[in-house]
């Protein structure tokens, strides 16, 4: 079996050969790779599970059941791979933060159904008055948020979450673009962790959410012209429909990860560290 090498050198895959071949590593799916022990005779523990993008074995690797080893293979892993092993936990603020901003988007977008606006002598409902001032509270979360996100070192900033202005990092989010559509070809889910693709689209719904928060505060103030209220407006309807799309497609996921025991709720909603 493959898996990673327990020590300092955590960028090597090792991988063995047995005297009488029984079973072969390519019939190995990535789920089913345990972790080297690294000892002159040791045997293969299935302790671990392999991040990055080595799918399969090498198609020549097989080995017998419970047979000393005889010969090490050794590939290496890529920095992306790394990182995807390495990430680290959400801090309790990114997760605080992450719960607060979903509950108030959610309440924006469903209550703006039964909004009524003061119209042509109309009063305002209830439904709108809590649409202005979920949205101001929003507002709010949502530069908290930001300025979390600059400050902080340990987790996924501005870089990874805005690609577009590098080029190499727009190659990697197109890589790992690519390599998610050949996973759900195959009917499987990507693996979860550092990855370039979901990071960015998470800065796209992000992005999104802070239109809606800007417009939707413009519109509320008297001293900004009419003109550029009712273009604010237009917008921020516009852009509600971009985050009902990602709202759904986001819960979607992260509901078919949580299946497949990924544990994505207990990552992102736990505020224990």
């Amino acid at each position: 079996m493959l898996g990673r090498q327990r020590g300092e050198n955590i960028g090597t895959i090792s991988a063995v050969r047995a005297s009488k071949p029984e079973h072969c590593s390519s019939d190995i799916p990535l789920q089913l790779l345990g972790a080297w022990v690294p000892t002159e005779r040791g045997r293969i523990s299935a302790s671990d599970t392999l991040p990055g993008h080595h799918r399969r074995a090498p198609r020549d690797l097989c080995w017998g059941e419970g047979e000393p080893i005889t010969r090490a293979y050794k590939t290496q892993v890529t920095t992306e791979d790394r990182n995807l092993a390495d990430e680290p936990p959400k801090s309790p603020l990114t997760r605080g933060l992450h719960l607060l901003l979903l509950l108030a988007v959610l309440h924006q977008l469903v209550i703006s159904n039964f909004m009524s606006r003061p119209d042509s002598g109309k009063p305002e409902n209830l439904a709108f008055e809590l649409h202005e001032y979920v949205g101001l509270t929003s507002f709010a979360i949502v530069l908290v948020y930001w300025m979390w996100s600059a400050a902080r070192r340990r987790e996924v900033g501005f870089k990874a979450l805005f690609p577009w202005f590098s080029p190499a990092a727009v190659q990697a989010v197109c890589r790992d673009f690519v390599e998610h559509i050949g996973a759900l070809r195959r009917l499987r889910l990507s693996e979860v962790g550092h990855r370039p693709f979901p990071i960015a689209v998470h800065g796209l719904g992000l992005a999104s959410v802070t239109v809606m928060g800007v417009t939707g505060t413009l519109s509320l103030l008297g001293a900004v012209p009419a003109g550029i209220r009712e273009a604010g407006l237009s917008v921020h309807g516009a852009f509600a429909n971009l985050v009902w799309a990602y709202l759904i497609g986001h819960a979607s996921l992260a509901v078919l990860h949580e299946q497949a025991g990924h544990r994505l709720f207990r990552r992102m909603f736990s505020l224990r560290p």
